[in-house]
């Protein structure tokens, strides 16, 4: 609305304040067709020219819902009400589709009959960016509604100027005031008169229409005659009213907004219009616009409260045009790509992305669009060339009606470094699963194996024994022997591997055992390998199974030859001193010895090196089993650390570091040394459930001098001792038994005779049984030569003689 009308030198008509306005001023019939109306307004609107537009009704631009619902309110005007903020969606003759929002009121005659109706459509197509324009609609369009209504009643003060003083114009001058006073009445507008007191300047209420009552909530017919300030004195200190006495007095038009804030909220507001009615006298219109104010100004705060997330979230926050265009970012996405503001705007994904995730952005995008949401990794590449793994929360949401895409990218390096940490211990811990599983296995099949080992090996001694060096077969017998020992060592070499199997230490020298089996390592490594020696003299003894260290050297020269495959190659065997740094061991210094092979073969790559110590693992055509796995096993037993190095293609270097003996000057007696039986003799308890073992034990007990008298289980066997524990000078129990095992049968008997001799004889590994018995009873490995029982039965006998 013009704050200044233009000084033309003369009046306008009512029909040129019309034809300014761009809101669509009409009237229409009892039957709702369009009877009088702005040109200009409906060429605009309607898109055709206003000769098409007389005698056609709003409901002709519309579909058949719209049109129901429009009829429908053209119907409740005819009848009287007035329709406010009614909602009518258009489509023109040019096929453009338009919203109008319509005030409209009935038209009556002198007395009172209703003969048409008269209203004003404002085009609200364009207003706004709520979601919901049909009831953001009913909120703004007050502004423009009020300036209709100015429209007319400046229309009718230009028709009561323009046939002012003219005689024959007095009726229409009436009827024009008639049709005002109707408009102000009918007005969903609150509308306040007011005129200018001559003696004192000032304005003193006149007047209100209903729907200032309504708005303001009280009647204001109880304040005409009282000057503004005493009528409304919340109003005495704004500008109010000097606005109000320049519109009497200049004819100054003035709108303004009057909020009132309380506690930082809006407590009430209103949209105010001053014109001039009358030389002297002015209108005010007003409407509530506090809901309004209200929405506007949570608006501005959740856009403040977005803004303070978007900028201060620990996540880069990306907001980018449905084609990948950052249009906007966030501190953290700066601070992490290393970028400023201005350098981010304007970029596209792909110079974000990695190229191998750069191609995938479409589908992504793709998915955007079709689901609302697309969550997904990628990686980022920072302005440094930095790579951030990241997870990417990508959103469609609409910002002043556009859709655009809002990305939450979230570093992962850290979830990814303990997604692989945790992969990696999962990773150990089935294997350590798999070796507990193995070894679990691998005890139950030496138990059985040495059984039967103890059979064979039993047979053979009671055949050299009855035949001596004239049996025609002793040869056959001795290829048996040898047979039977090299199983044994396969079965020691299966609880090597699981660390079970039993050490007996004594102070050994390390360059000495590699000397000793020169000839064994001659004849198993390929014709094509040279084995050179680098042994260091003098070197202090370390604690350690003299056949488990010789195991140690040949498994690992063999394995040294088989790296060599067909061609020419070298092996060196070195020993010598080293140190717990030098050996990578933590702990005190107490010395050590170490025993290297290298070879100059194919070598071993990095992938591999984790598990050539699984057993049965290979890179070589035919694998030869437990090798370096039973290594392994030996050198943990032994309290060594075992290392490689290699390269691929460039050979291997294997090393072993064994502790310094701390027993220096006791050497165990060599095994050809040791003593054998001293011509003890007594009766022998033998519990032990296979048959053909308890047998061979018989036999070769019977042939040693003793009696023996027999069980077939831990039960069978306590029963027995108990009805004469004074008969029996020694109990051999068996460990795994039916019924009763050897360790509850040797309980039981200690329990009828704290003093009884007892030796536990097992096919299983018995480094780990030893502690139960607490030094109870002695033990016995399967499978065991007559020499070897019969120098713990003479222990053990002996203390019992020595008590």
């Amino acid at each position: 609305m013009e704050k200044n009308p233009p000084e033309t030198g003369q009046e306008r008509s009512p029909g040129d304040l019309v034809e300014q306005t761009a809101d669509f001023i009409y009237t229409v019939d009892l039957e709702g067709r369009l009877t009088w109306f702005g040109k200009r307004a409906a060429r605009a609107i309607f898109g055709c020219e206003p000769e098409e537009l007389y005698g056609r009704k709003f409901s002709d631009f519309q579909s058949a819902e719209d049109a129901k619902n429009c009829n429908e309110a053209c119907r409740r005007v005819l009848l009287g009400e007035a329709v406010i903020n009614f909602c009518v969606p258009i489509t023109g003759c040019t096929g453009e589709k338009s919203l109008l929002s319509v005030n409209a009121i009935a038209v009556r005659d002198p007395s009172g009959k209703v003969i048409g109706a008269t209203g004003v459509a404002v085009d609200v197509t364009n207003r706004g960016e709520w979601s919901d324009p049909l009831k953001e609609v009913q909120k703004l369009p007050q502004k423009q509604m009020a300036d209709n209504f100015f429209s007319v009643v400046r229309a009718n003060e230009a028709l009561m100027r323009e046939i002012s003083g003219r005689k024959k114009a007095e009726k229409s001058l009436r009827q024009s005031e008639s049709r005002l006073r109707n408009l102000i009445e009918k007005s969903p507008m609150g509308v306040h008169l007011y005129r200018l007191d001559e003696e004192g300047g000032k304005l003193v209420f006149t007047g209100g229409n209903p729907a200032a009552d309504r708005i303001l909530g009280f009647d204001n017919q109880k304040f005409i005659g009282k000057f503004l300030e005493e009528a409304f004195p919340s109003l005495a200190n704004t500008e109010i009213p000097d606005r109000y006495r320049r519109a009497c007095l200049d004819g100054e038009l003035w709108q303004a907004e009057q909020v009132v804030y309380e506690d930082g909220n809006v407590k009430g507001a209103f949209e105010v219009h001053a014109l001039q009615t009358a030389p002297g006298e002015m209108a005010s219109f007003f409407i509530d616009v506090t809901e309004r104010k209200r929405f506007e100004s949570s608006i501005s705060r959740s856009q403040e409260r977005f803004r303070a997330v978007f900028d201060n979230s620990g996540d880069a926050i990306f907001l980018l045009s449905l084609e990948g265009v950052v249009l906007d970012v966030n501190k953290t996405a700066c601070s992490r790509y290393g970028y400023t503001v201005e350098e981010l705007i304007g970029k596209r994904l792909p110079d974000i992305d990695t190229p191998e995730h750069a191609v995938h952005i479409p589908e992504r995008l793709a998915v955007l669009v079709k689901n609302g949401v697309a969550v997904f990794e990628t990686d980022h590449r920072t302005k440094d060339g930095e790579i951030i793994p990241t997870e990417v929360i990508a959103r469609l949401i609409k910002i002043g009606g556009q859709k655009v895409n809002l990305s939450t990218c979230r570093d992962i390096r850290e979830r990814r470094r303990a997604e692989k940490e945790r992969l990696e211990l999962e990773r150990r811990v089935l294997h350590a699963q798999k070796l507990e599983s193995l070894g679990v296995l691998t005890g139950g099949i030496a138990h059985d194996f040495n059984n039967i080992l103890t059979v064979i090996q039993g047979n053979i001694e009671i055949l050299q024994l009855r035949c001596g060096d004239v049996c025609a077969s002793k040869d056959n017998v001795t290829a048996i022997e040898r047979a039977a020992r090299k199983a044994t060592g396969l079965v020691q070499q299966m609880l090597a591997y699981v660390g079970k199997t039993r050490v007996t230490m004594e102070n050994l020298d390390l360059s000495e055992l590699v000397r000793e089996i020169a000839e064994m390592i001659s004849i198993s490594v390929s014709k094509k390998a040279a084995v050179h020696t680098n042994l260091a003299p003098d070197l202090p003894p370390f604690e350690g199974d003299k056949d488990q260290i010789h195991q140690i050297i040949l498994n690992l020269i063999i394995n040294a030859s088989d790296a060599l495959g067909s061609k020419v190659g070298d092996i060196t065997v070195t020993t010598g001193l080293a140190t717990a740094e030098s050996a990578g061991i933590e702990g005190p210094d107490r010395g050590f010895l170490f025993l290297e092979v290298t070879d100059d073969g194919c070598g071993i790559s990095k992938e591999e090196i984790d598990r050539i110590f699984d057993p049965f693992y290979t890179t070589k055509f035919a694998g030869r089993g437990l090798g370096l796995a039973a290594v392994k096993g030996i050198v943990k037993a032994h309290n060594g650390l075992l290392t490689v190095e290699s390269l691929k293609g460039a050979g291997s270097t294997f090393r072993v570091y064994l502790p310094a003996s701390q027993k220096i000057g006791e050497t165990a007696p060599r095994q050809d040394e040791a003593r054998g039986s001293a011509g003890v003799c007594g009766t022998v308890l033998v519990a032990d459930d296979e048959e053909a073992v308890q047998v061979v034990i018989v036999q070769l007990l019977e042939f040693a001098g003793f009696e023996v008298i027999t069980a077939s289980d831990g039960l069978d066997a306590v029963n027995v001792y108990r009805k004469n524990p004074g008969r029996f000078d020694l109990v051999i129990l068996d460990m795994t038994m039916p019924v009763m095992d050897g360790i509850e049968a040797l309980e039981e008997i200690l329990s009828v005779n704290r003093d009884a001799k007892i030796i536990l004889a097992s096919g299983y590994a018995i480094k780990d049984l030893e502690s139960r018995v607490e030094g109870r009873a002695r033990f016995i490995q399967k499978p065991y030569r007559l020499k070897t029982l019969l120098e713990i039965m003479e222990e053990v006998l002996g203390k019992k003689d020595s008590q």
